[in-house]
């Protein structure tokens, strides 16, 4: 299982915690293929600058904006379509490469984004519902709320809803009260 979190430290930082509990184990480091080849480019921890005191001295990458993100051209033309190696250093590149406080007005968000979507409503609803009545979500007061949020993915054969898949996926994977339609409306 793994878990990730970016949490915003101010307007232009945000702290990316990853927990994964494979992670330590002998071999896992680097994701492989079935027949346990390595899969090129997705070596795993990221290499980190030493630390300094600075605030924000700690769990910097070697590999960031002032250099590129380490983009390899030769690689990029033979196989690799961002030659960045690595998917965090792949997420951190797109993250660093746009400003610091993005203007979403003209975004065109697709199905497979609705997570996206319901939690930006749901942060501000949330940020309104503290201005206008200084409530605050009831997730905060009853975490357990929140014990069966998961992502994942699932292969819908054509002709069949995707929706009701999904459904039939989630209530298999964590139970009967693992969809509230009404939490995200």
């Amino acid at each position: 299982m793994t878990v990730n979190g970016w949490v915003p430290i101010d307007d232009y930082n945000t702290m990316i915690f990853n927990i994964d509990r494979r992670r330590g184990m002998p071999g896992v480091d680097v994701l492989r293929y079935k027949d346990g080849t390595p899969v090129d480019g997705l070596a795993r921890p990221l290499e980190y600058l030493p630390t300094t005191t600075d605030w924000q001295g700690r769990w910097r990458a070697v590999m960031n904006r002032d250099n590129d993100h380490g983009i390899d051209r030769a690689w990029q033309r033979n196989g690799s379509f961002s030659g960045i190696r690595g998917i965090p250093l792949q997420d951190q590149a797109i993250q660093e490469t746009m400003d610091p406080i993005v203007d979403r007005s003209m975004e065109h968000l697709a199905a497979s984004d609705r997570m996206v979507m319901v939690t930006r409503r749901r942060l501000l609803d949330a940020a309104l519902a503290y201005r206008e009545k200084g409530e605050l979500p009831t997730v905060r007061d009853n975490p357990a709320l929140a014990r069966v949020t998961a992502a994942g993915d699932i292969i819908v054969p054509k002709g069949q809803d995707w929706l009701e898949v999904y459904e039939q996926t989630m209530t298999e994977r964590y139970g009967p009260n693992a969809i509230d339609r009404t939490a995200a409306e």
